[in-house]
């Protein structure tokens, strides 16, 4: 589990790169136990931090999912994060074990 905890996130390597910091963000807000809407969440705070799509526009789910689905997909198959209620929302809820990988990531993440 600490080799996996040291990987993420998958998406982009630089902390000035749109994927890491979705990453991260995706990361942080699993650590907290509440996903509800959490791509969605995921866009808004990236479109605060000062990103965009297209001309401008907020960033979206569709992208947010284009940018974490490396790490939704492992955070799935790790089950730190619930499989799909029968509602279809996805991603699901974060597990207990979810919560605590993604407190334990961040947690080991240098600052600097």
């Amino acid at each position: 589990m600490v080799h996996v905890a040291e990987r993420l996130p998958l998406s982009g390597r630089s902390v000035d790169d749109a994927g890491w910091q979705a990453g991260v963000l995706l990361l942080a807000l699993v650590a907290t136990g509440d996903t509800e809407r959490i791509l969605e969440r995921i866009g808004g705070l990236l479109t605060d931090l000062g990103w965009a799509v297209g001309d401008g526009e907020p960033v979206d789910r569709g992208t947010v999912i284009d940018l974490v689905r490396a790490d939704l997909a492992l955070l799935e198959r790790l089950g730190a994060l619930a499989e799909r209620r029968s509602s279809g929302r996805w991603p699901g809820d974060a597990t207990p074990t979810g919560v605590a990988l993604a407190r334990a990531v961040l947690a080991g993440r240098d600052a600097s």
